[in-house]
């Protein structure tokens, strides 16, 4: 029966994904951290931030190689928002290393902007939308990849969530680039960063997981039954977004940035 959940939500993750580009570490971290625990295995938060980055890398990627084959890929872009977000996580670990900084406030407030960019999703209607799209141009320049890949990086390491809920609502709302191609070049970012958390953690000396098949803070054997539903999930995310226009694709990123925010609001009062 536990196999059976983790396989189904590791689906839901994967579906997440695929729809909207964001990872799925929104699920991930609660299930692997709650698996930890329950197991009493020691450093269970390094574990499950390990694990958890290991499961969005691999859900991320089952999302990015169908649109690979299909030239979907903004390859450009997406690197530019990724290299700036390896800096941006660069810069958090020194933040969180200082001793004066405390995730409770900082989570509070991110909160609050993904209050407003939901708010934001639902109000602007189409035709807005896309009079400004028109007047963008089709490239940004790096200051803009440094600005939105920096903040994915930095909000991903400090609120401990993935970079592509900073990525999608910053792209479309500030740069009004279109919904799909967003969610594409989200998952390239996600790919990337979470490759580079997860490898940082799994290098390192810790002790026993869950399962024997682990590296460093990494457990594979416990992400396995997560990773294999997020494949699935993935790619029928996939299959969904395309018959998905973009208005609904906004409103249902809109859903998941207030359950997000809520979440942040919940940790933080207990």
């Amino acid at each position: 029966m536990e196999l059976l959940i983790l396989l189904v939500l590791g689906f839901a993750a994967g579906i997440l994904s695929g729809l909207l580009g964001i990872g799925g570490g929104i699920i991930f971290t609660p299930v692997l951290f709650y698996l930890f625990q329950l197991y009493g295995v020691g450093e269970p938060v390094r574990w499950t931030i390990g694990t958890s980055l290991f499961c969005s890398f691999t859900s991320a990627l089952s999302s990015v190689i169908p649109q690979l084959y299909k030239f979907r890929l903004f390859i450009r872009e997406a690197l530019w928002l990724s290299l700036f977000g390896i800096l941006g996580t660069w810069v958090a670990q020194q933040i969180v290393n200082s001793g004066y900084y405390d995730r409770g406030p900082f989570a509070v407030l991110f909160s609050l902007v993904l209050f407003y960019t939901a708010w934001r999703f639902f109000a602007d209607n189409k035709s807005s939308i896309e009079q400004k799209r028109l007047h963008k141009p089709k490239f940004l320049g790096v200051g803009d990849h440094a600005l939105v890949g920096g903040s994915a990086g930095l909000v991903s390491s400090l609120v401990g969530i993935g970079g592509g809920i900073v990525v999608v609502p910053f792209m479309t709302l500030m740069y009004h680039q279109h919904m799909r191609k967003v969610t594409a070049m989200s998952s390239v970012v996600v790919v990337l960063l979470a490759m580079a958390g997860w490898f940082q953690l799994a290098i390192l000396d810790a002790g026993k997981g869950i399962t024997e098949y682990s590296l460093g803070y990494v457990d594979i054997g416990a992400a396995l039954p997560l990773v294999i539903g997020s494949f699935a999930g993935a790619l029928f995310g996939l299959r969904i977004a395309v018959h998905v226009n973009r208005k609904r694709l906004q409103q249902i990123f809109g859903v998941l940035a207030i359950l997000l925010g809520l979440k942040l609001w919940w940790d933080f009062l207990i």
